[in-house]
């Protein structure tokens, strides 16, 4: 990892002269780069962003940004682990689609888009079926150096959308108990969607702001993710707002934000236990100046990171001076890494923060229970399918009145109330009080399911059943005493979902919310 000395300060060159007006000198908006003589708004940024950078990176550096600011980034996606192989979904890509990838030299899940002629990326049957997830690679080095072990209690304080959340619960192989907090009822959404489209059945939701989550949990979970609302400064090339209203008081809430969450975690972590805080912006005030109060007033450390292209952490800034140890953070800088900005600081807990009052637990409906006290209501779902009693006896159940949703084996939080959901919704209870077996979570159990299965090789059949529609061929197939009966639908091998078997063909059961007409085979 580079030190960070080339950056530190401004040379003699780059100082304005007292004479000089500010205005001439940094103009509101400006293009710096020089490989043009004609303007492009998308190698433009304000006057406020590239006096700040200048300060802390020089002008060369900055120059470096906004020519990058301009030009193409190559994609990247995870392979999500819980559902397929690298090796497999490279092949599965190229073979199928002419999509050409290379592998992450770090990350070993990490794919990088060499060539996507027809851009279908976000377009295949995989991505549809969560095999895989569109994500930075600088996106997937929080989880990654975080290092969440199967069996754990893990936190992602700030969860939505859920790529990094979905990270974690792969790198757990989905046991263990991690615990999503997000506040915004929008983005909770999004989360739930792909935490259910990646077969993640080891996490609880909650919707809560992530600064009050301590008084449920006090010195409490192993690993920490703590990636913060930032002001986005290594990510203006996707969301070029920044540019409009950023500004170094516009931040000063966000500032607030931060260390409230960075503190409430440390005090949800159990001594011994580890925490990485992340954001995607440049500025010292968002990222290194947290660190070091954080380093000033709570029983921790840092422990050093170092991430190929990326450069130390500052232990200084223009009329600053920070804790030397901010050295063992790192920074990710776009025009070094050809990725997205990013920064890093990971913290080990040496002793345990003093407790606070505990907080009221909402009354949940949800009761968590084992498998023997949900059998009688699984015996269709055993029947139909061949699934084992002695992998069902592994896992955990949410009992939700209406719904039954499967938990990883090592889940022991009960106090449901706190939760907007937990686990994988496995099913829905029918009037005779069995579960009908949910498509997502015939997924999920695919590896434990042996029979019961129609394959659909065909696209046109496969196509009408992903769409929600009735596939006629398979009218009274296996059906006994004119009842319907369900099915798990497989193709190429792989189980997708399920169906039901009616005297006018097979009914989809895909589920209405992750339908998609716009996507290859």
């Amino acid at each position: 990892m580079r030190k960070n000395t080339t950056f530190s300060q401004k040379t003699p060159e780059q100082q304005p002269s007292k004479n000089t007006p500010l205005k001439k000198l940094y103009p509101t908006t400006r293009n710096i780069t020089k490989k043009s003589s004609t303007p492009d708004k998308k190698n433009v940024i304000s006057g406020h962003i590239s006096d700040y950078l200048t300060s802390l990176f020089g002008e060369a550096e900055v120059s470096r940004f906004v020519e990058l600011l301009g030009n193409p980034r190559k994609q990247s996606i995870r392979v999500n682990t819980l559902k397929t192989g690298r090796d497999k979904l490279k092949t599965v890509l190229e073979s199928k689609y002419g999509i050409v990838t290379e592998e992450h030299p770090e990350i070993s899940e990490g794919l990088v888009i060499a060539s996507d002629p027809e851009n279908l990326i976000g377009k295949t049957f995989e991505h549809l079926l969560g095999y895989y997830y569109i994500q930075s690679t600088s996106s997937m080095l929080p989880p990654h150096y975080l290092e969440p072990e199967p069996g754990t209690k893990v936190l992602d304080l700030c969860a939505a959308p859920g790529s990094k959340s979905t990270q974690l619960a792969a790198m757990m192989e989905n046991t263990g108990m991690l615990v999503l907090n997000e506040v915004q009822g929008d983005r909770l959404r999004t989360l739930a969607f792909n935490v259910e489209r990646t077969n993640v059945f080891n996490a609880g939701i909650i919707q809560s702001k992530g600064e009050w989550l301590g008084k449920y949990y006090q010195n409490y979970f192993d690993k920490i993710l703590v990636d913060v609302p930032c002001s986005g400064l290594g990510i203006i090339q996707k969301k070029e707002e920044v540019n409009k209203w950023w500004s170094i008081s516009s931040i000063a809430g966000l500032i607030n934000l931060q260390m409230s969450l960075v503190i409430a975690a440390v005090k949800m972590l159990k001594p011994g236990g580890e925490l990485i805080y992340s954001t995607c912006t440049l500025t010292t005030e968002e990222n290194e100046e947290i660190i070091d109060k954080v380093l000033e007033k709570y029983p921790v450390e840092l422990i050093p990171v170092s991430v190929p292209g990326g450069i130390e952490g500052f232990t200084s800034a223009p009329g600053k001076k920070f804790s030397p140890e901010l050295a063992k953070t790192t920074r990710v800088l776009p025009w070094l890494s050809n990725s997205e900005g990013f920064y890093l600081a990971k913290i080990v807990k040496t002793g345990e923060t003093e407790k606070v009052k505990d907080g009221a637990i909402p009354e949940g409906r949800t009761v968590i229970k084992p498998f023997k006290k949900v059998k009688p209501t699984l015996s269709s779902v055993i029947s139909n399918f061949g699934i084992s009693e002695d992998y069902l006896s592994s896992l955990q159940f949410a009992d939700h009145g209406k719904k039954l949703y499967m938990v990883s084996g090592d889940w022991d939080d009960h106090r449901t109330g706190i939760y907007d959901r937990i686990g994988l919704k496995l099913g829905a209870y029918e009037k005779s009080e069995q579960v009908i077996l949910n498509s997502i979570a015939a997924q999920a159990l695919a590896p434990h399911i042996t029979k019961g299965i129609i394959d659909l090789d065909n696209h046109e059949e496969l196509r009408t059943y992903m769409e929600g529609g009735i596939v006629k061929q398979y009218a009274n197939f296996e059906r006994t005493s004119g009842a319907e009966r369900q099915v798990v639908i497989r193709t190429a091998g792989e189980i997708i979902g399920t169906g039901v078997v009616t005297e006018r063909g097979l009914k989809s059961q895909f589920p209405r919310g992750h339908r998609n007409q716009n996507f290859r085979f």
